[in-house]
């Protein structure tokens, strides 16, 4: 989740100058909720159903949106995420080497 949140951070970044003022403020509200979602460790099953439901929400915004080589790129790391989130949560012991992870 923290190279989504970075994603979304560059991405304002870059785009600064071009995009209206709104949109870089929601692509900083993105990467803030997926540092969040890093970085704040509650183990409550509604707190990871949210934290599904945000990724499955991005999958769809990239989606309905106008797809170009970044949003594919992105579209493939969010998918990749997702796909090492469910496989934390089922205790795929591979990726649970210690205590706390981060995807």
């Amino acid at each position: 989740m923290t190279i989504l949140g970075l994603f979304w951070f560059s991405s304002a970044v870059y785009y600064l100058s071009d995009w209206p003022t709104l949109i870089i403020l929601l692509e900083i509200a993105n990467g803030l909720i997926f540092l969040m979602f890093a970085y704040i460790l509650v183990d409550h099953k509604l707190f990871k159903l949210v934290e599904i439901i945000f990724l499955l929400l991005n999958v769809l915004l990239t989606l309905t949106d106008q797809v170009g080589v970044i949003d594919i790129i992105y579209l493939v790391i969010l998918l990749i995420v997702i796909y090492l989130y469910i496989l934390l949560q089922k205790g795929n012991k591979i990726l649970k080497k210690g205590k706390y992870y981060d995807i």
